[in-house]
């Protein structure tokens, strides 16, 4: 086993801003990613994985230096994540997961903005029988209703430290298909160490 020494790095925002989506069909569709810039000066590219199963991406794009970039694929459902590296050969850790799916879509709600302590009821909404919801990284003391999408609670006075969230929502159909999206959500009224998001990776 060999270690690659440890980068850095500065996680990323949000991996997604939008998907473009159309209908469910045989034909292959066109499918955007867009991903905020990893702020590190080495940086030199970023490079897309992606499949149809989570987590086992069996295709890969080196996008170079671009922070967008269309598909057009065909098939039901694809799951994608983002990665940097530079001219040196360092890598940083995939992005979190973003799934895409031709039978259902949830809507991104844009970033969110709240002080510590306030009452927060945020509605997903989606397109198509979103018949579950899950969130991850939400700020302590919010939570999400399953079965409606409705992200509710009270902002913990905690939750300023580890501000801002990198926030994903997935919206799930029975027949197992998933959508996606991820949004930055900041919380006002406490300060904290960028070294909390300071991350290495391995490889074997």
């Amino acid at each position: 086993m060999s270690l690659m020494a440890c980068t850095r790095w500065v996680p990323y925002a949000a991996i997604a801003a939008w998907l473009v989506l159309v209908p469910s069909s045989v034909q292959a569709r066109p499918i955007t990613l867009e991903w905020d810039p990893n702020p590190r000066p080495e940086v030199a590219g970023y490079a897309i994985f992606y499949g149809t199963q989570s987590h086992v991406y069996t295709n890969f794009v080196d996008v170079g230096n671009l922070l967008a970039y269309q598909f057009n694929l065909s098939g039901p459902q694809y799951f994608f994540a983002v990665r940097a590296y530079t001219t040196a050969g360092a890598i940083s850790p995939l992005s979190e997961e973003l799934a895409e799916s031709s039978g259902i879509m949830v809507t991104n709600p844009g970033d969110q903005s709240d002080a510590v302590g306030a009452s927060v009821t945020l509605q997903l909404v989606a397109k198509g029988a979103p018949a579950f919801y899950a969130a991850s990284n939400l700020p302590a003391g919010l939570g999400i209703d399953t079965s409606t999408g409705q992200i509710s609670g009270t902002i913990s006075a905690a939750a300023a430290v580890s501000s801002p969230y990198f926030v994903s929502v997935t919206a799930s159909a029975k027949n197992g298909h998933t959508s996606s999206v991820q949004f930055t959500w900041t919380v006002a009224d406490g300060t904290h160490s960028g070294d909390a998001f300071d991350r290495c990776n391995g490889s074997e």
